[in-house]
C-alpha cells in the first residue's frame, strides 16, 4: 500500500515537473510577442545630447529602459532644431544592446561620429545615412 502512495506521489511530482517546464517554454514565446499587443511602456533617459556646429541639427543618446522582461539599450536620435524639443520628434539612427554609447561628436555641419566602447558591443539598428547627415561609427 505504501509503494503504490509512493508511485502515485512520484507521478504526480513528474507530471508537475512536466507541466512547469511546459509553461515555461510556451511563456517565453508568448511573452515578447504579448508586449508587442500590449503597450508595455518604457523609460528614456536623455544621458547627453550634441548639436551640429551650423546648430541646425541635435544629436541626442537616450538611455531606454523597458523594464525586467529586457535589457537596457542605448538609441542615437537625430533630430532638426527647428522643431520642438521632444525627444517623440527624433528620429532613430542607432540602436546598442546595454550602455556602451560613450560620446556624440560633430565632425562638421554633416557628419556625426558616434563613439562607442567595448569590442563585444552590440547594434540592433546602425544607420550610416539620415537627411543631409552621414553617420560614422568609431570604436574607442
Amino acid at each position: 500500500m505504501i509503494v503504490i502512495i509512493y508511485k502515485k506521489i512520484l507521478i504526480y511530482t513528474i507530471c508537475l515537473i512536466v507541466l512547469l517546464g511546459f509553461l515555461q517554454i510556451i511563456s517565453s514565446i508568448l511573452l515578447p510577442s504579448l508586449q508587442k499587443i500590449v503597450d508595455i511602456p518604457c523609460s528614456d533617459t536623455v544621458v547627453s545630447t550634441a548639436q551640429s556646429l551650423d546648430k541646425r541639427y541635435l544629436a541626442i543618446i537616450v538611455d531606454r529602459d523597458c523594464g525586467a522582461t529586457t535589457s537596457y539599450a542605448q538609441h542615437v536620435l537625430l533630430k532638426e532644431t527647428s522643431t520642438n524639443n521632444e525627444i517623440v520628434d527624433a528620429s532613430t539612427v542607432s540602436v546598442i544592446q546595454g550602455q556602451g554609447i560613450k560620446q556624440l561628436v560633430w565632425r562638421d555641419n554633416h557628419t556625426l561620429i558616434v563613439e562607442f566602447d567595448h569590442t563585444d558591443s552590440k547594434f540592433f539598428h546602425k544607420d550610416i545615412k539620415w537627411k543631409d547627415i552621414t553617420i560614422l561609427y568609431r570604436q574607442r
